[in-house]
């Protein structure tokens, strides 16, 4: 089954630069939480830079053939991380953001003007804090003082989260910038490509240990094992090497040693290697200064809180809305962002994980924008990668009764213009072209139905592609209506709940047509024509535009095909509880039945 896609911007490296000077203007004009959210806004972009120019012209040449670009962007990620560092170990009372040597440096520079900037999920979905890897950094130094200096420590960064991680790896421990490593391919039996200034570093002095640092999949450290074995391979010591995952794997805990004996492999040895990590809800709730803690940045929004903050994540706010567990919706814990309950004087409030930098400010301002249209609750503002908006308690999913559905449809069909008329793309977004949800849809119904179902569908829309893609006027769609979604209001009327992730995560569909979000209101509420037909009228007469047909019934089973594979998926990631898989395996039932209406009847 195929559900995850890698998202892409395309931004100038001048542009890149006017961005962290916008956020490092606003970091000097704020205090606090704020201040140090815009200071890390900065940091994520000078990430993102770093990479972009690494993929422009790898890092795994000698140190003499990388470019003044390369170099200067580096330097420009330390200092930034640096920062991070000081203002966090302060609690924001560090307030030195002077880097104007570093970005002149740059500006005197031929910068690209096409870079691409492939999506930091750590950073914008998985709730990847730079600072919980600092906090690891600096228990890690603490573990060697009076035996190693920390700041001869070899850093390695993998990928492009992993790049900005290992630079505030590097800045805790006090050692020299970080060598970059270049995403490691999911492929069984791929293997890492590694700079070859790394190997002579890592082989030239014994006493140095070696830090790997990854920003992937939260339980993921596949990539970090990988250059690990590399390492080993090439003969560094399995016991010098040390992993910084983005959280400790399940099945291990902090801190285990190598325990492998003499000769023996690589995959042995590796197996064992020290893993060191603070977990990012242990951080946000217990962080040693309790100024430094989540419930401390948001009480100037809520007001002082009542209770302390209720972890309502991995499917735990079921319990809140619904009135027994036979009532729940299907849940897929491990994809649901962190997000928890805060009862305050005022009432209570959700305080939701929707990003950290520029992408969590651009969702907290699509979701403003949502509230003040009256289509999702109020939001109270935003705090360092959360969106604080206030809780709704509601009892049961969405019902619709026939004299209810015509009014629904037409709230549908206006929330739906809204977003196409009012909520455009950030500047330089890459959607997923119709050609590769072509591939999904094909990979998807073949995996659920069969492959002559797979073939069918895919001879059936393969002639429309060319034709539709010219059509397509990317917008931020909703990507999730889902009857569960809705929040009924006691007087009857209808809020949109989790708005604002879904057309920019780590899921394959996302910036399509709002057509998309059409095939998704027919797939999820079963609309007849007539139906759909008030649909697409409310929608058009909202947004001032034109639903393609056309491009609509292509979507529909692509929809259909995207939304069995991410059941089916989730069926297996919930698989040691038999109640959370009977609830998905029923969810991709419905789909799968509803994919083989849209398949077309094979050819005599």
């Amino acid at each position: 089954m195929i559900v995850h896609g890698d998202r892409a911007w395309i931004e100038g490296g001048d542009a890149k630069l006017d961005g962290i000077s916008r956020d490092l203007a606003a970091a000097a004009s704020a205090s606090g939480i704020g201040r140090h959210g815009r200071l890390v806004a900065a940091f994520i972009q000078a990430t993102a830079l770093v990479r972009g120019l690494a993929d422009a012209n790898p890092w795994r040449q000698p140190a003499a053939q990388r470019s003044a670009q390369q170099e200067a962007a580096m330097a420009l990620l330390m200092r930034l991380a640096e920062a991070v560092c000081r203002s966090w170990e302060s609690c924001f009372g560090d307030a030195d953001l002077d880097v104007a040597a570093e970005l002149g440096r740059l500006r005197a520079l031929d910068l690209p003007r096409a870079l691409v900037s492939w999506d930091a999920d750590g950073f914008s979905h998985h709730r990847v804090y730079p600072e919980a890897h600092g906090q690891a950094a600096s228990d890690f130094a603490a573990s060697l003082r009076g035996h190693r200096e920390p700041q001869c420590v070899i850093v390695v960064g993998i990928g492009g989260v992993g790049t900005g991680l290992a630079a505030i790896v590097a800045a805790a421990l006090g050692a020299p910038p970080p060598f970059v490593v270049g995403p490691v391919a999911d492929a069984p039996g791929s293997e890492p490509v590694l700079p070859a200034d790394l190997f002579h570093a890592a082989t030239a002095d014994p006493a140095r240990l070696i830090a790997i640092v990854d920003g992937g999949r939260p339980f993921d450290d596949g990539a970090l094992r990988s250059v690990a074995a590399a390492l080993v391979e090439a003969g560094v010591g399995a016991d010098r090497i040390h992993l910084f995952p983005t959280e400790l794997p399940a099945a291990r805990g902090a801190g285990q040693r190598n325990a492998a004996g003499e000769g023996a492999s690589w995959a042995a040895s590796c197996e064992a290697l020290p893993c060191h990590a603070v977990e990012t809800e242990h951080l946000l709730l217990h962080a040693p200064n309790p100024r430094c803690r989540l419930a401390a940045w948001i009480t100037d929004l809520t007001g002082p809180l009542t209770a302390p903050l209720e972890d309502l994540s991995y499917g735990r706010w079921r319990e809140r809305r619904f009135r027994a567990p036979a009532d729940w919706p299907p849940a897929n814990p491990r994809q649901e962002q962190l997000k928890f309950l805060a009862e305050s004087e005022t009432g209570p409030w959700l305080v939701k994980f929707a990003g950290l930098g520029g992408e969590g400010l651009r969702k907290a301002a699509l979701a403003e924008a949502l509230a003040e249209a009256g289509f999702t609750p109020a939001v109270a503002g935003f705090r360092h990668g959360f969106i604080v908006e206030r809780w709704i308690d509601q009892s049961g999913a969405l019902e619709l009764p026939p004299s209810a559905r015509p009014a629904f449809i037409a709230h549908l069909g206006r929330y739906l213009g809204f977003r196409a008329g009012h909520l455009p793309l950030p500047e330089g977004f890459v959607c997923t072209p119709l050609d590769e949800l072509l591939v999904m849809a094909r990979r998807n119904t073949a995996s659920g139905l069969g492959e002559a179902a797979g073939e069918a569908l895919a001879e059936g829309l393969h002639r429309e592609v060319g034709r539709l893609e010219r059509m397509v006027r990317p917008a931020a769609i909703d990507g999730r209506l889902q009857r569960w979604e809705w929040l009924v209001l006691p007087d009857g009327g209808l809020l949109k709940a989790d708005a604002v992730d879904h057309h920019a995560g780590p899921e394959l569909v996302s910036g399509q047509d709002i057509a998309w979000d059409v095939a998704g209101a027919i797939c999820e509420f079963d609309l007849t024509e007539p139906e759909q037909a008030l649909l697409v009228a409310e929608l058009t007469q909202s947004a001032q535009i034109e639903v393609s047909a056309a491009l609509t019934a292509f979507l529909l089973p692509c929809y259909a095909a995207y939304q069995l594979g991410q059941a089916v998926m989730g069926a297996a990631a919930v698989a040691g509880s038999e109640d959370e898989s009977v609830r998905m395996r029923a969810l991709s039932l419905r789909y799968a039945r509803r994919l083989e209406r849209l398949v077309p009847a094979p050819r005599p």
